[in-house]
């Protein structure tokens, strides 16, 4: 994570944040708030993940040694419904060694098998826990940015948000928004309540392989508890 600055935005982050965990204090919902995580496409304000915590039950320590080349791998066998290791290797560009030993550490971590004489993934309800994967982009000004940024959070996220402190967005940022399905929020100048002002489009989970890292940031928290 990033370390927090002290300027408009960071204000705006810290109130929303706030709200958000007054809000569900008493609510029986199973979420991680994370502030500024490095990702290869930046760092964004906000990822809140909702999650079931009983998927994460079976998990072996394992999974604690997966690298990020796995979580691509694995990924990707989720978007192919298997492979063998000719055919990821065209794929994805992975050198025979590569594949050998990321194959062994998802088998190790029960989340591979070999069928037909391909690499089949698990259920996905059995490897994956978060059912919503919420991004949140905080800006005070230069509203084009922030609305660029949430797209770029697509990648990662089910929901993209920005985070505005007004009443009302003009009708200029939420058309762009919704055409770009990326929701609303405001926290206006008395900051005493959040407001969906729009929906984003809910989409599937997982997106990429970085959906699956923040699904085992969640699993390795859990078991060190």
């Amino acid at each position: 994570m990033r370390k927090a600055g002290d300027g408009p935005e960071s204000k705006l982050v810290d109130l929303f944040i706030s709200n958000f965990d007054k809000k569900n204090e008493n609510s029986h919902r199973d979420y991680a708030i994370f502030c500024e995580p490095l990702l290869p496409t930046g760092f964004p304000d906000i990822v809140i993940a909702e999650y079931k915590k009983h998927s994460y039950d079976q998990w072996k320590e394992f999974r604690g040694h997966l690298e990020v080349i796995d979580f691509k791998l694995l990924h990707h066998l989720y978007c192919v419904r298997g492979a063998n290791s000719e055919l990821i290797a065209k794929q994805l560009g992975f050198s025979k060694g590569e594949i050998l030993s990321s194959i062994e550490r998802l088998i190790d971590a029960n989340l591979v098998d070999r069928r037909c004489k391909k690499w089949v993934p698990i259920p996905l309800s059995k490897a994956y826990g978060i059912t919503s994967l919420q991004a949140i982009e905080a800006k005070v000004d230069k509203w084009n940015s922030v609305l660029n940024q949430a797209f770029i959070n697509k990648w990662f996220a089910s929901e993209s948000y920005v985070l505005l402190p007004v009443i009302k967005p003009s009708k200029r940022n939420q058309d762009r928004a919704s055409q770009q399905g990326i929701g609303i929020y405001t926290l206006a100048d008395n900051r005493t309540k959040i407001k969906r002002f729009l929906n984003a489009t809910k989409g599937n989970l997982p997106t990429s392989y970085m959906s699956w890292v923040f699904n085992e940031w969640i699993g390795r928290k859990i078991l060190s508890m």
